[in-house]
């Protein structure tokens, strides 16, 4: 292990995540692994194997230079003898890479990851970022107790736990996964140039939409936890209404046949995965963000970026982004009611709407940049090394012959 005090070579950091599809906690992921590989820091980044049924980073993560090791054991779903495959894999990547920091994002990666690392010696410094958490919203209370007492467990060998926001650690801190005082708070960055630059494409002309069409957006994963049937539910019985979804997922059939049933079909498009967020967001007149569990909001922390009135449940770290009736609109989860209301007020008033897309504009500009979350976590990464070099002295050095032969 790295000696700060004799050392000069940079901090060696493993990063460790489940899968590399399009979605926030990835793109947070590998917005950090990219931004932090300087003179100062080494980054590499564990993921399992592509999945070809949904859009992936793997590709742009080779495009940027990450160096990228796959652990094709190391997948979503609870299966016994494949993450007992990755435990070890991942095991032995630490092993032969004796790495100063592991930093590992999600659920699943989180369990494995920090087991893996906490069994190496030296232990390197072990950091975890949940990306929000699994405690309502996904599974039955049986499977989500079980997650609970997984996240203490391996809450013991964490050094510091990274959440996205103050709602997240009162979550861990309530739930008792986590003293507060080892619990940081660091909001996802986005890249704000994007957002700010970005020009709207004619997308009435492009779905052929009449020109008095009310145009509604949502971005994300089509699957039930992103809430979507109750935007369809909601705009129901608003004529001018019409839906763009962008994302894929297993729920599209699902969501086609609600649309068929309420009769608004018409009103409802698939626009699938796209690479022109930022244009498409500048396109909308509203963004809903109809969540049942969010972390903080990616898409909905974009969407405020580019300037749009934003209307979300009021979950998770939601509400640490929206102050309500100032930089958006929040609603209750699984009330299609209230959100056709929020959205039928908004529609009637473009100048709440421009207001509120200004300020929650401003909002983003003031503490959301890339800049300001990697600034942060390259303070974090120098505080927990400090912490354990007296743990380290004396420790191996690392050689990066080993870990060659699994990067991708």
């Amino acid at each position: 292990m790295r000696d700060a005090g004799t050392d000069p070579r940079p901090l060696r950091v493993l990063h460790v995540i489940t899968r590399l599809i399009r979605g926030g906690a990835q793109m947070n992921t590998l917005d950090t692994v990219t931004c932090l590989s300087s003179p100062r820091f080494e980054s590499w980044l564990a993921s399992g194997s592509p999945e070809r049924e949904l859009p992936n980073l793997h590709q742009e993560a080779m495009n940027r230079g990450v160096r990228l090791i796959l652990v094709p054991q190391l997948v979503r779903e609870v299966s016994p003898w494949r993450d007992l495959r990755a435990f070890l894999h991942l095991h032995r990547i630490l092993r032969s890479g004796r790495f100063d920091i592991v930093h590992t994002h999600t659920s699943k990666a989180g369990i494995l990851g920090r087991a893996a690392a906490a069994t190496v010696l030296p232990r390197p410094a072990i950091i975890h970022t949940p990306h929000g958490h699994v405690f309502y919203g996904y599974f039955g209370r049986t499977k989500t107790a079980c997650f609970k007492g997984l996240e203490r467990l391996a809450a013991l060998v964490t050094d510091r736990m990274v959440v996205l926001t103050a709602q997240g650690r009162r979550d861990h801190e309530e739930l008792r996964i986590m003293p507060a005082g080892r619990i940081e708070v660091i909001p996802s960055g986005v890249d704000l140039d994007r957002f700010r630059k970005a020009q709207g494409l004619d997308l009435r002309s492009k779905l052929r939409l009449p020109e008095e069409a009310f145009l509604v957006g949502s971005v994300g994963r089509l699957v039930e936890v992103k809430g979507h049937l109750h935007l369809i539910r909601a705009i129901a019985e608003l004529e001018r209404v019409h839906v763009i979804l962008v994302g894929e997922g297993e729920l599209k059939e699902t969501l086609q046949q609600e649309a068929m049933q309420l009769g608004c079909e018409e009103r409802l498009h698939f626009l699938g995965f796209s690479e022109e967020i930022p244009e498409l967001l500048k396109s909308l007149d509203l963004f809903v963000l109809p969540s049942l569990n969010e972390g903080m909001g990616r898409a909905l922390l974009e969407a405020m970026a580019a300037g749009l009135p934003c209307i979300a449940t009021r979950v998770g770290g939601v509400v640490d982004l929206i102050e309500e009736g100032r930089t958006g609109m929040l609603v209750p989860a699984k009330n299609p009611e209230a959100l056709s209301v929020a959205i039928r007020e908004l529609m009637d008033h473009q100048e709440k709407r421009d207001s509120l897309g200004h300020r929650a504009k401003e909002w983003v500009d003031d503490s959301y940049g890339r800049e300001h979350m990697v600034d942060r976590l390259a303070a974090l990464y120098d505080q927990v090394v400090k912490e354990k070099e007296t743990e380290w002295k004396g420790g191996p050095r690392w050689t990066s012959s080993s870990l060659d032969r699994d990067c991708w």
